[in-house]
């Protein structure tokens, strides 16, 4: 898979790669750090999902 080989690799999880695809990598490597950040409780749910979701564009 192509994101085996991008600089945002480093962080990915398994369940990452199903976003791989998707997204460029630095739109990856930002979701990466939001999750992260939420899983570290630096940022709640509700700012996660927002952040989320403009990188989405939901």
């Amino acid at each position: 898979m192509e994101a085996a080989n991008s600089s945002a690799c480093n962080n990915l999880h398994m369940d990452d790669y199903v976003l791989a695809g998707d997204y460029d990598n630095e739109t990856l490597q930002e979701m990466i750090e939001l999750r992260d950040l939420f899983e570290l409780g630096v940022i709640d749910e509700t700012e996660f999902s927002n952040r989320i979701a403009q990188l989405m564009d939901w």
